[in-house]
């Protein structure tokens, strides 16, 4: 019988989503798309549950993701989480605007498959890219210098909208 060597770690999954590049104290963060969550610099955002559940639910809070809820940080294909990329803002960008932003987010922990990719227990950006065009160009180059502290790749795609995204990158 011969031996075979079974590796001690596995490589992190790596998938799409969306974040808003906000404004808070002079600096510049990722922030969910739907919870008030900001992504944390230099370390793994940790998944926590996120669901209202009703006091007679059985399952209460728990660690994400919870296999018998939705809770977890979500990552899908580009196509998917470029729909929830938002386009930038109408006012001139300035604190408390949310700037959108796309990118390559590393799963690892305990991560499940659901119908439009992944929910995880633990997630870092790998890559970010900042949509821009025509007159605001001066502030996606600065969200893209701040969100530089995450100590990843970000880039500039000129595009808009949510599909001129996916294109943008695609042709990459």
């Amino acid at each position: 019988m011969t031996a075979v060597a079974v590796p001690d770690f596995c490589s992190p999954l790596v998938g799409w989503r969306a974040w808003h590049a906000v404004a808070h104290r002079g600096d510049i963060y990722l922030v969910s798309v739907f919870h008030r969550v900001r992504w944390p610099l230099l370390e793994a955002l940790v998944g926590d549950c996120h669901v209202w559940h009703a006091p007679w639910r059985k399952h209460g809070h728990h660690a994400a993701p919870g296999l018998d809820c939705k809770c977890g940080i979500y990552a899908s294909s580009l196509e998917t989480a470029s729909v929830y990329a938002r386009p930038y803002p109408r006012t001139e960008w300035s604190r408390g605007s949310a700037w959108p932003v796309v990118g390559t987010v590393s799963l690892w922990g305990d991560v499940i498959e659901y119908t439009d990719g992944w929910r995880a227990s633990l997630a870092y950006p790998t890559h970010l890219f900042v949509p821009t065009a025509g007159r605001r160009r001066q502030y996606a180059h600065r969200v893209v210098d701040e969100l530089g502290r995450y100590g990843v790749p970000v880039d500039l795609v000129d595009a808009a909208a949510a599909e001129d995204v996916v294109g943008a990158l695609a042709t990459a």
